[in-house]
């Protein structure tokens, strides 16, 4: 159903079936009966509105749902379906806080109905040409397989600059980007003794590469400049000609992005939320043109 809604489906290019896909974004859910929805009608599935539920770090914490496969069948599409599942969707979440990522005009209507407002601080997509010398650092950058406790401790810290982003969570982030089933790619981590400095996690598909999730301890600019640039390296062994970053318009990484090469490639990648339930605190503060958030590719489903 999923195949015969969207023009490509699964978004990101693996090396396993569509299904080995969808069962590793369908692992994720803490609760399954409250975070994904079906229709079924005649003994088919006919249209499903898929989730993500991630505790944020937002003036305290907060659950925040993010939409990730919603579609129905082409041939039951103006039967009222999706609205049927989108609101089952809403009554059943478990989640205080609703981030989107669309830039589809009928669904940017139906969330601005439901109560969805930009965020100011949109993110931003730059690209690399990976012909060009790649900046070299000296700290050093080494290839993991996993993360563990000692990441946590790292992001705990990392996050302290900023008013809206992910929680850190070893389990999660080793779902999304040390499992070959979420897509092909790898992660680079800064480190010092035994101390983590910061990280990132790289995706390639469709003949580039994406720097799909970059955070480094406050004040580090060194690290990121080190993780960035050992990301491109390894962007242009695998015989790529073009990085993919998107960051929020005002961040902290972004003037480093363009010392190493980065320039807008005009492409703005709308965000909405909504708070979960009436009565859930708005947080006018992420409207705001410079929010200080930390938003990246890794956090939606484009990548």
């Amino acid at each position: 159903m999923l195949q015969a809604s969207f023009p490509r489906w699964p978004e990101v290019e693996t090396d396993v079936t569509p299904i080995d896909h969808l069962r590793w974004k369908l692992a994720a859910a803490p609760d399954p009966e409250k975070t994904h929805v079906v229709a079924e009608a005649e003994g088919h599935i006919v249209g499903c509105h898929l989730s993500l539920v991630r505790e944020y770090l937002a003036g305290g914490a907060v659950t925040v749902r993010t939409d990730i496969d919603v579609a129905v069948a082409p041939e039951w599409r103006g039967r009222g379906v999706n609205g049927a599942q989108t609101k089952l969707s809403i009554e059943t979440s478990p989640a205080t806080f609703v981030l989107t990522t669309t830039d589809n005009p009928s669904l940017v209507r139906a969330d601005h109905y439901r109560g969805h407002r930009p965020l100011r601080n949109r993110l931003i997509s730059t690209s690399c040409d990976l012909t060009q010398a790649v900046h070299t650092s000296g700290t050093r950058v080494d290839s993991i397989a996993s993360f563990d406790a000692r990441t946590e401790t790292m992001w705990t810290k990392a996050a302290e600059p900023y008013e809206f982003i992910a929680a850190p969570s070893a389990a999660w982030l080793n779902w999304r980007y040390c499992d070959l089933r979420g897509g092909n790619g790898f992660v680079l981590q800064a480190e010092q003794g035994c101390e983590v400095l910061g990280f990132v996690a790289a995706r390639i598909s469709r003949g580039k590469g994406y720097i799909a999730y970059l955070l480094a301890l406050p004040e580090r600019s060194n690290v990121v400049q080190a993780l960035t640039a050992s990301c491109l390296a390894r962007f242009q062994e695998a015989g790529l000609r073009e990085a993919v970053c998107a960051l929020p318009g005002h961040h902290p990484y972004r003037g480093l992005l363009t010392e190493q090469g980065f320039s807008q490639n005009r492409r703005r990648i709308p965000l909405t939320t909504r708070p979960g339930y009436p009565g859930d605190p708005e947080r006018p503060s992420l409207r705001k043109p410079n929010a200080a958030v930390h938003i990246m590719l890794g956090d939606t489903d484009l990548i």
